[in-house]
């Protein structure tokens, strides 16, 4: 297909690539791209500003019809989901200690209890 990997984020030739491809919608952003990335972009979602760090990329078009690229974060999302649908009511974790085992946790885990709808 032609696909590769691309290791620089601020690989002009790419992000001009997918503004234009009609077929593209975004792409997923991994480290330690969640950061460097952000300069790059015309929006991010609330989540995403207030991470500091995007792992989406998706393009919409503004009031114009150009394409812009559009960054968010949906780490906080998954954490949240993760911890709120396996309990009988999220009220369980309010002023309660959390510990977070893993290999790089996540930026936007901080960010997950203020977030709760």
């Amino acid at each position: 297909m032609g696909l590769g990997i691309v290791r620089d984020p601020g690989s002009h030739a790419f992000l001009e690539h997918i503004r234009t491809d009609p077929k593209l919608l975004g792409c997923s952003v991994t480290m330690p791209c969640k950061v460097a990335i952000i300069p790059r972009l015309d929006e991010l979602t609330p989540e995403g500003a207030a991470i500091g760090a995007v792992n989406t990329l998706f393009l919409r078009n503004d009031e114009s019809g150009k394409r812009i690229y559009c960054g968010t974060n949906t780490d906080c999302i998954g954490i949240r989901e993760a911890l709120v649908q396996n309990v009988s009511g999220p009220s369980i974790y309010r002023g309660n200690p959390a510990l977070v085992v893993g290999g790089g946790p996540p930026l936007g885990l901080p960010f997950t209890p203020f977030k709760t709808s």
